[in-house]
């Protein structure tokens, strides 16, 4: 029989949680040294997330972005919106 902890342990995961956004809430760098970890609940989520494009600010600068997350298979599918080059 499983205690509740090791059910606990079960039902969550871990990912990064970071982003080089300016003032995004989530906003601590994604680099090796600083990518924080976070605990995901498998009630919500079930992988990981890396995003990364293109944000342009119109009529100023455009610059890469990284964002990283728990997130739902259901973004990641391919021919999703979520999911494009």
């Amino acid at each position: 029989m499983c205690s509740l902890l090791e059910l606990t342990a079960l039902a969550t995961f871990k990912c990064y949680q970071c982003s080089n956004i300016p003032g995004y809430e989530e906003s601590s760098p994604c680099n090796q040294e600083n990518a924080k970890s976070i605990t995901c609940d498998i009630a919500l989520h079930d992988r990981c997330m890396t995003l990364r494009g293109i944000m342009t600010v119109p009529g100023r600068v455009s610059f890469p972005i990284t964002i990283k997350n728990c997130t739902i298979s259901f973004f990641c599918k391919p021919g999703s919106i979520f999911n494009s080059k």
